[in-house]
């Protein structure tokens, strides 16, 4: 019923000559002008013949058969293979798939339309792609990821090579902006909160999508937080999106995932990454804060003083003065009500330390007073 290829260019090379029809059989043998060639069987509907260079060292046309051996058998009907001087001027109708999302992966582009050869190429915005020959009305190219890696529109070409050939009209192929979204995230958060964001598309998955989202941190002090992570622990988290979809699961099942904010102040960029590539990205800003405490307590006690331990955090990871204000006890006199000290030299020293990079701008600011028998309270820092 059909040949493919349909024709060839006079004086060129051997090739594969595929037959499709009816009522074949592992014995059946194409015939070329009525000479039988190499015929390897593929089903009751196709053959492939091996068809020598010195078969199409002319123009014109030649009659192309099939046999089928005794018992029954016989020739079928004639289908002309066409051999010309030079190759036809390719004509595209249609791409598929017509488009991808931006940042995608890797994929094979399906042409359709009519005069392709053995020698077609598809050309991308003019550069040349690996091409595979189906048929005079269809062939294949492998697009790159990184002719989809941002959002736009690219033209695609097919060239037929000389003697004749030449560059097809154009079919557009659309590059979308990915349609996932980071959702629920905070513009702000303040220091040891836990917002939390989802990941959706704008319309059901047509397809499974895998990926990962990454944090990354930005401090305003000179040091990193660790604590500042995703609820699940690290700063990397898995997720996918199921066919027919729109809102990421993460590791773990669910559809939220929260954010440790830490205590150092600074910027959270969150990135939803697929295939490799930024899909969407947002950020959350912790904001800068005066320290805070988080506790005190009386750590030791002697007949002339005791000790006091402050905890808490700053998140600019500076501290420049303490003050401790005393109340006496019911019925007794205290000479020293407040007492402030300069602690600027002994925090910059503490966040500066190798120590202190695990601990984010955590502190334990210890500081011995002494009470005198005049009731003054001083202390010894």
């Amino acid at each position: 019923s059909s040949l493919s290829p349909a024709s060839a260019v006079a004086a060129g090379s051997g090739f594969n000559l595929t037959v499709n029809g009816s009522g074949f059989v592992s014995g059946s043998v194409v015939r070329w002008n009525g000479a039988g060639r190499a015929t390897t069987f593929v089903s009751g509907s196709q053959l492939t013949a091996s068809i020598p260079a010195s078969d199409i060292e002319g123009t014109g046309s030649a009659a192309v058969t099939v046999f089928n051996p005794a018992p029954g058998g016989g020739t079928s009907n004639t289908v002309n293979f066409i051999i010309t001087t030079s190759n036809p001027v390719p004509t595209i109708s249609s791409l598929s798939p017509a488009s991808a999302a931006a940042g995608g992966a890797a994929f094979n582009l399906t042409v359709n339309g009519s005069n392709f050869v053995s020698g077609s190429v598809v050309r991308w915005n003019g550069a040349n792609r690996t091409t595979t020959f189906v048929s005079a009305s269809q062939i294949a190219a492998s697009i790159p990821a990184s002719d989809i890696s941002s959002a736009g529109a690219a033209t695609v070409t097919v060239f037929n090579p000389s003697p004749g050939g030449g560059t097809s009209n154009s079919q557009t192929f659309n590059i979308v902006a990915s349609s996932l979204t980071i959702t629920d995230l905070p513009d702000s958060a303040e220091s040891l909160d836990q917002p939390s964001f989802g990941l959706a598309m704008g319309a059901p998955a047509s397809r499974v999508f895998s990926g990962q989202v990454i944090l990354a941190f930005t401090p305003v002090a000179s040091a990193d937080d660790p604590a500042i992570q995703f609820s699940l622990g690290g700063r990397s988290v898995s997720f996918s999106i199921a066919v027919g979809a729109t809102r990421a699961v993460f590791a773990g099942g669910g559809t939220s995932l929260g954010i440790q904010t830490g205590t150092v102040a600074g910027t959270v960029r969150i990135d939803a990454m697929m295939d490799g590539t930024s899909a969407a990205s947002r950020t959350l800003t912790i904001q800068r804060r005066p320290p805070r405490i988080t506790r005190v307590e009386i750590s030791s006690r002697t007949s002339s003083g005791f000790e006091i331990a402050a905890v808490g955090f700053s998140n600019t990871r500076a501290v420049t003065s303490a003050s401790f204000r005393f109340t006496p006890r019911a019925g007794a006199n205290l000479a020293t009500t407040l007492v402030q000290i300069n602690v600027g030299a002994d925090f910059a020293a503490w966040y500066q330390s190798a120590a202190s990079q695990a601990f984010g701008s955590q502190f334990r600011l210890v500081v011995p007073f002494t009470v005198t028998t005049s009731s003054e309270v001083s202390a010894a820092f």
